[in-house]
């Protein structure tokens, strides 16, 4: 095998909530819960968002992303401040935007859910082409009012192809999993948020090997924000029992390490995906978090510098 190429990804969780919300915004035959909520609170303003200064730490995040340059960003919780995001990546592209979260982008049947997904794949033009993007919500997760508020927003995964250089094919998968951690009190119990994780693992490799069969003999990368921490028993068991899930025997699957096994304390996660069929491979040489981001968001983004190979007998085409 023989490599042909570098890239560097980015997958990063910039933590895009608004500060607060009005519910006054409310449609009018929810004003009664706003006027209550302001009779008990005194305000009709709920906080949302304890990272003050949100927009301007993500203008900031923007400028310090543009200098790493790579030539792939993943985000996760893009909702309100998409502008901010772009203002300093100028040369990228992007896909869509589901847009944030306010009450004027609520679905309200069958239950309130805001169709922002906070997801989104950035992409220096020069170098990479973006194409056939796939919004795929999870149909296991868990918590309402509760346990993170998951099923408050649409998460689940992105697929996109992109096309490196001139040739080079190959699926992104941009993720973002259930959350909430164990504590002692407040949540003893977390065994419905470790089996959302599972369930969503288990859909999300159900995908790739569907579109295997369908004949995709494209590599393919996995980042994002996976909410399994490695400190946890649990979650240790959750990524180690993904790398046993069956990708078929002609594929095989690579976790980064990062700092420590697996990035012990972080909830960012990078793998790529080899299937056997194709031209070209992926190998993981480096994965980070980059510490010098700290205080801008709750997570540090995980860079990530990936070789691209040709196989030998390919090389003569």
């Amino acid at each position: 095998m023989f490599v042909i190429m570098e890239i560097k990804l980015v997958t990063y969780n910039i933590d895009g909530l608004p500060e607060q919300l009005d519910l006054r915004q409310l449609p009018w035959v929810l004003r009664p819960l706003a006027r209550l909520y302001r009779l008990v609170n005194g305000t009709y303003i709920v906080r949302v968002n304890d990272n003050d200064g949100v927009a301007g730490k993500i203008a900031e995040m923007s400028r310090r992303l543009a200098e790493l340059k790579p030539d792939i960003i993943a985000v996760q919780e893009d909702f309100n401040y998409h502008r901010e995001l772009l203002s300093g990546l100028t040369g990228y592209g992007c896909g869509s935007h589901t847009g944030g979260i306010t009450f004027r982008n609520v679905r309200w049947s069958p239950y309130p859910r805001c169709k922002a997904d906070g997801l989104g794949l950035l992409v220096r033009q020069d170098m990479v082409m973006m194409d056939d993007e796939r919004i795929v919500p999870w149909r296991k997760s868990h918590g309402y009012f509760t346990h993170a508020n998951d099923r408050l927003t649409q998460k689940g995964f992105r697929r996109y192809t992109v096309t490196v250089g001139d040739c080079v094919e190959i699926d992104v998968y941009v993720v973002h999993m259930d959350a909430d951690f164990y504590h002692p009190i407040l949540r003893p119990d977390v065994n419905k948020d470790v089996a959302a994780r599972r369930a969503q693992l288990q859909q999300l490799t159900e995908y790739i090997i569907a579109r295997y069969d369908e004949g995709n003999d494209r590599p393919a990368i996995i980042m994002g924000d996976t909410n399994c921490n490695y400190g946890y028993e649990w979650d240790k068991e959750l990524i180690e029992y993904y790398l046993r899930l069956p990708l078929h025997v002609h594929r095989s699957l690579q976790v980064a390490e990062g700092e420590g096994k697996y990035n012990v304390g972080s909830v960012d996660r990078l793998f790529v995906v080899n299937n056997y069929c194709s031209r070209y491979w992926l190998r993981i040489k480096s994965s980070l978090p980059d510490k010098s981001f700290k205080g801008l968001s709750d997570h540090l983004p995980l860079v990530g510098e990936i070789e691209i190979g040709q196989r030998f007998k390919d090389l003569k085409d």
